[in-house]
């Protein structure tokens, strides 16, 4: 009785679903990075359309705005 059984088949599956998730774990880290910078990008803008509204009213408050701006705790 022949009973030889290779496992390239089962191999193969493996290391295809190991590269799918590698590949699905790089667009999510992608998908992160863009999103943290949107969002940082928005955040900057927010503060210094605050900045600019509160100028004449509260100086010191719109000098903290636009330093808080500035700051990038990601860097």
């Amino acid at each position: 009785m022949n009973t030889f059984v290779t496992p390239l088949p089962q191999a193969r599956a493996v290391g295809l679903a190991a590269m799918a998730r590698q590949g699905l774990a790089g667009i999510g880290q992608s998908l992160w990075r863009a999103l943290q910078e949107s969002g940082r990008a928005r955040a900057r803008a927010e503060l210094l359309n605050l900045a600019a509204a509160c100028e004449s009213n509260q100086p010191n408050l719109a000098r903290e705005l636009r330093s808080a701006a500035a700051y990038d705790p990601l860097a």
